[in-house]
C-alpha cells in the first residue's frame, strides 16, 4: 500500500490536532496502518516531507469554524483576552 502524507491546515482552534489524532487512531484500529506519524505543525515547520522521496501521496486538508467558535477555542486556551 502506498504510504500517504495528509496535511491539516487551518486556524487556530478549528480542530487540527484533534482530526489528525482521531484519524490516525481509526487508521490503527481499523487494521489500515499498523505504523502512523503524526506530526504537529511545530515540529513540522523545521522541514517540508518530499514526497517523492517516498513514493506517497499528499492530501491538503483546510479545516474552518466560524468566528464565534473560534473565538471560543482561543479564549478557552488563555490566548484571546
Amino acid at each position: 500500500m502506498k504510504p500517504s502524507i495528509y496535511f491539516f491546515s487551518g486556524p487556530c482552534g478549528c480542530g487540527k490536532s484533534t482530526l489528525a489524532d482521531a484519524y490516525a487512531r481509526k487508521l490503527i484500529f481499523d487494521g489500515v496502518r499498523n505504523q502512523v506519524y503524526v506530526i504537529h505543525g511545530d515540529d513540522f515547520m523545521n522541514g517540508f516531507i518530499k514526497t517523492e522521496e517516498y513514493e506517497a501521496q499528499l492530501y491538503y486538508v483546510v479545516l474552518t469554524a466560524s468566528e464565534e467558535t473560534l473565538k471560543q477555542k482561543i479564549a478557552d486556551r488563555g490566548i484571546l483576552k
